[in-house]
């Protein structure tokens, strides 16, 4: 901590001032900061679901090195020809890593969570923690959430990850786009953002995407979407198509 003196008195400065820069310099202490591993769980056949008992450092909570499946660490070549991602959700406290391979149905994993990830202040290192978890999967992906975001951006969130197939992130999202349909009128026809910076998409994404390890579809469980026009006012339906895991 830091220990300061304000000279003149509280007719110069307000004891409200006094405690605004005691906050900045020692901030109360979050409370509900992750000392600990609380679950791991699966979800579907490629995606794993680590939730701590607090909220954890986006940093390393999302590097995926401090990741173990069946003994093996998972590795990152910071692109999309990575093994797996992971990803922090908006509760700061739960962790989902998509692999880029399929676990058989059925198979009984043991999942290690590291020594390295850090409470969100940083102040605990989450100790290392190692659960079975058996992959397993018997209905279809369904949409799990659609949020507008202005007049011309959705995000369309998935119970699990889906199967995009396509060789680049472009083709990917195209194959996405194809099943999904607003107030029964294809998605493309409302002129989706395609615009490339390099090999990745600008605007559009696959959010958190791994590609297969066969190079041919990539696995995805929320896609960003912007368009070149306003979206219709009003309420509006999205719907998509029926479909497996293969979209």
């Amino acid at each position: 901590s830091t220990d300061f003196q304000v000279i003149g008195g509280t007719g110069v400065v307000s004891d409200n001032t006094v405690e605004a820069i005691n906050e900045i310099y020692n901030p109360t202490p979050d409370g509900d900061q992750a000392s600990e591993v609380e679950s791991i769980e699966s979800v579907g056949l490629n995606q794993i679901k680590v939730i701590f008992n607090g909220k954890v450092d986006s940093d390393t909570a999302e590097e995926v090195t401090n990741y173990k499946v069946d003994g093996t660490q998972l590795t990152d070549k910071e692109d999309k020809d990575s093994d797996a991602t992971a990803s922090l959700q908006d509760d700061d406290k739960t962790v989902l890593i998509t692999l880029a391979d399929k676990q058989d149905q059925n198979d009984e994993v043991d999942v290690t969570v590291k020594k390295g990830i850090l409470s969100e202040d940083k102040s605990n290192t989450i100790p290392e923690f190692t659960q079975t978890v058996t992959f397993s999967d018997t209905t279809a992906p369904t949409l799990d959430s659609v949020s507008v975001r202005g007049n011309n951006k959705l995000d369309v969130k998935f119970s699990e990850p889906v199967k995009a197939q396509g060789t680049s992130e472009k083709s990917a999202l195209q194959n996405v786009v194809s099943k999904l349909k607003i107030n029964d009128k294809n998605l493309s026809s409302f002129g989706i953002n395609y615009e490339l910076d390099g090999d990745e998409l600008k605007y559009s994404a696959l959010d958190d995407a791994v590609k297969a390890s066969d190079g041919n579809y990539y696995y995805t469980d929320e896609v960003e979407l912007y368009f070149d026009t306003d979206l219709p006012t009003g309420d509006n339906v999205l719907k998509i198509s029926d479909a497996d895991d293969d979209i």
